[in-house]
C-alpha cells in the first residue's frame, strides 16, 4: 500500500514569497506613486496582496528599514526591561514594522548572545560607525589660542604682513590700521572720517 501523498504538497499553487525583495520594493513605490491598486500591483510583483498592502502602508506611515542610533538606543532599552515582543516593540518604534524588529533582534542575539546584556554604546560603535565618523568630521572644533600677544599672518599679493591683535588704543585705530596695511590708497582717503570718529568718541 502506498504512502498517502497529502493534498497540494507539490503544487506551488497559492504559496507566496516570505519577504519582498529590494527589487519588488522599488516596483511597488513606482507603481503606488502613478496610482495603482494593491491588487493590480501584487500581480505585477508576483507577490501577495496582503504583503503589498502592508509595504504600502508602511510607506504611508513613513516606515524605513534603517534603524537610527536613536531607534536602537529604544530597542535595546526596551529589551533589558523585558519587553521582547515585536509585537509590543513597535508601539515604541513607530516608523518601524514588527518583522524588521524581530531581525533586528536577530542581528543582536548573533551578534552578542544574551540581549538581556546589550550594551548602547557596543551597538552604536558596531552598527553606527558611518554616522559617528561623518559626526566626528563635522564638529570637531579647531584648536583656539588663547595667547593675546598671537600675531595673525595677512597674505596680500604674495607679501605676509604681520598685524598683531594687541597694543592698539581702540577699535577704530585697529580697523584703520589694518585698512592702511592691505589698502594703502583708499586708507589715506579714510584718513579724515577715522579722525573725526576718534574726536567724536574719544
Amino acid at each position: 500500500m502506498s504512502a498517502r501523498v497529502p493534498k497540494n504538497r507539490n503544487s506551488k499553487k497559492g504559496t507566496s514569497k516570505r519577504f519582498i525583495t529590494e527589487g519588488e520594493e522599488k516596483l511597488i513605490e513606482a507603481l503606488h506613486a502613478v496610482g495603482k491598486d494593491p491588487e493590480y500591483i501584487a500581480k505585477r510583483v508576483g507577490n501577495s496582496v496582503r504583503k503589498v498592502k502592508n509595504y504600502i502602508k508602511g510607506i504611508e506611515n513613513g516606515v524605513t528599514k534603517v534603524f537610527s542610533i536613536e531607534e536602537d538606543i529604544i530597542l535595546v532599552q526596551k529589551l533589558r526591561e523585558g519587553i521582547v515582543k515585536a509585537a509590543k516593540l513597535v508601539l515604541f518604534l513607530p516608523s518601524k514594522q514588527d518583522w524588521m524588529i524581530r531581525n533586528r533582534i536577530k542581528l543582536f542575539k548573533r551578534h552578542y548572545g544574551d540581549i538581556q546584556m546589550l550594551n548602547e554604546l557596543e551597538i552604536i560603535t558596531e552598527f553606527h560607525k558611518d554616522k559617528l565618523e561623518n559626526t566626528e568630521q563635522e564638529y570637531t572644533p579647531v584648536a583656539e589660542s588663547h595667547d593675546e600677544n598671537e600675531r595673525n599672518e595677512v597674505k596680500t599679493s604674495g607679501d605676509i604682513i604681520e598685524i598683531t591683535e594687541t597694543g592698539f588704543d581702540n577699535v577704530f585705530e585697529s580697523d584703520f590700521m589694518l585698512t592702511n596695511a592691505l589698502y594703502p590708497k583708499e586708507a589715506n582717503l579714510n584718513f579724515d572720517n577715522y579722525n573725526l570718529c576718534e574726536d567724536f568718541l574719544f
